[in-house]
């Protein structure tokens, strides 16, 4: 049995964990084989800035596999907060990485797309010189170096704007909005790589049961801004609407204007995740049948 511990998992990459778990999506084998035992530990059941607790619970547990799915992640607040933002995205990751080296347990980090300045306009592979645009990204950069030197084995996986059942964000806000509204709006200044997070957590298992490591970007093939999703999300919802479309006249300071990865290596592993189009529609119809207010 291949045992999995999720720190913070009450955030949505830990509850995506949890959920495709439930569902028998997650094989670990060959490198992990056997059935998957997997025990998600939320901010209330166990505080990862409370170091030695985190150790303590990786020793008794003896996982197999350690996901790091705990984050300080609204970009606003980490500016607000540089230290939170540093205790949990850089410092709490290092320590577990160390405990993780101490129980021979694999570490998983989820890193971040804003890493890049996005000043070429073109894909950034991983091993291009990181240029962090906000201090998340900076704290993000952080606890990957952190990571690399306490942990024996790990997974850094970097990936773009997520989006799923456990997420709250422009996707799930604008499918609020679009119930009872018929016009799109989204900021249309940055360029980025749209998600879906229970496709993330199938191409980080199958990387795992590859038994690889180090460095790897994981995200949905394809550019896309806000308004691009927007609009692809309002033909989906509201495919006989009139909707006019309209650009938020905000913009996003904390973004980078393109901040594409290039998956190609993953690729070359047989470790692809869709065309951002795909995934979404894919998504937004399997929540729809829930909603029948949706798509009238």
């Amino acid at each position: 049995m291949a045992k999995i511990l999720v720190l913070g998992a009450g955030g949505g990459v830990g509850r995506t964990f949890a959920e495709r778990a439930r569902q028998g999506r997650i094989d670990l084998a060959p490198a992990f084989p056997g059935a998957i035992e997997l025990l998600g530990l939320p901010h209330s059941e166990l505080d990862v800035t409370v170091f030695a607790e985190v150790e303590r619970v990786v020793f008794r547990e003896r996982p197999a596999v350690v996901v790091y799915a705990a984050g300080f992640s609204d970009l606003n607040a980490c500016e607000w907060d540089k230290w939170q933002a540093y205790l949990v995205n850089r410092d709490a990751a290092g320590q577990a990485a160390r405990a993780c080296a101490k129980a021979g347990a694999v570490f998983v980090y989820f890193g971040t797309d804003l890493l890049f300045d996005g000043a070429r306009r073109t894909p950034y592979r991983e091993e291009d010189p990181p240029t962090p645009v906000n201090v998340y990204a900076d704290t993000k950069l952080a606890g990957e170096l952190d990571v690399m030197t306490h942990a024996e084995r790990y997974l850094i996986v970097r990936t773009g704007w997520l989006y799923g059942a456990h997420f709250r964000g422009p996707v799930a806000s604008l499918m609020d909005r679009l119930r009872s509204e018929d016009f799109v709006f989204g900021t249309e200044n940055a360029v980025r790589q749209p998600t879906w997070a229970d496709e993330l957590i199938d191409a980080t298992c199958a990387l795992l049961a590859k038994g690889k490591t180090g460095t790897w970007h994981l995200a949905a093939q394809g550019g896309a801004t806000e308004l691009d999703v927007a609009r692809r999300v309002a033909a989906l919802l509201r495919p006989s609407a009139s909707a006019q479309p309209l650009s938020a006249t905000t913009t996003r300071d904390l973004l980078s204007p393109y901040s594409v990865l290039d998956c190609s290596k993953a690729a070359d592993e047989g470790v692809a995740l869709p065309k951002w189009e795909e995934s979404l529609e894919r998504y937004v119809r399997s929540i729809r049948g829930g909603d029948t207010k949706i798509g009238r």
